[in-house]
This record gives C-alpha cells, sequence and structure tokens, in this order.
C-alpha cells in the first residue's frame, strides 16, 4: 500500500553517494553493535531455536526475532520483512536458515 500522492516527491530526491555511504556505514555499526536487551520469549522446531529480541533506539524499541541452531559463531542474515510484517512464511525461511547453519535476525 503506497501513497500515490507521495510517490511524485520521493521520485524527485535523489540519493547521492555520499549519503548512501553513510547509510550503509550506519546500518552496518548498528549490526555490529552488542545486543543489551534480549530474550522474551523462546522456540526450538527441528533443531531451530527462536527467540524473541528488541533494541533500543533513539525513537523507541525495534522488535525482532533471532534464530539459530547452535551456540557457535554462525554466519549471519539479516533477513527484513516486507511491508505486511513477520509473517508465518518468513517464520519458515528464517528457521531453514537457521537449520542450515546461519544466524538468521528476522
Amino acid at each position: 500500500m503506497c501513497d500515490q500522492h507521495h510517490l511524485e516527491r520521493w521520485a524527485k530526491k535523489e540519493l547521492d553517494r555520499r549519503t548512501f555511504g553513510a547509510a550503509g556505514l550506519a546500518g552496518m555499526a548498528v549490526a555490529c553493535a552488542p545486543v543489551d536487551q534480549t530474550v522474551s520469549a523462546s522456540a526450538e522446531t527441528n533443531g531451530a531455536t527462536m527467540r524473541k529480541v528488541s533494541f533500543g533506539t533513539g525513537e523507541g524499541t525495534l522488535d525482532g526475532e533471532f534464530y539459530t541452531s547452535g551456540a557457535t559463531p554462525r554466519p549471519g542474515v539479516i533477513f527484513w520483512p516486507d511491508i505486511a510484517g513477520i509473517r508465518p512464511a518468513k517464520r519458515q525461511m528464517a528457521t531453514r536458515l537457521a537449520e542450515a547453519g546461519y544466524a538468521v535476525l528476522l
């Protein structure tokens, strides 16, 4: 669901490489930052474990789900849900990735 009257205004805005680079660097810093608030619920599915996580931001709290299948370090995947939010299909995909050996933040 997109506001059609905003499309023209959005099309006029350009993203220069400095802004893009700064946004990428900020995103990487957030992704690498230690998590201080975790664990409010957990569930286990075929060897994959899911736990609810939340991150404090300047504008509020960001909630998510973290999937993994072990305690050892694993390659990470940031799985960004679409406009419909976290749906059962997204949870199934995150579980399959965790079972394949990845740590997934949904």
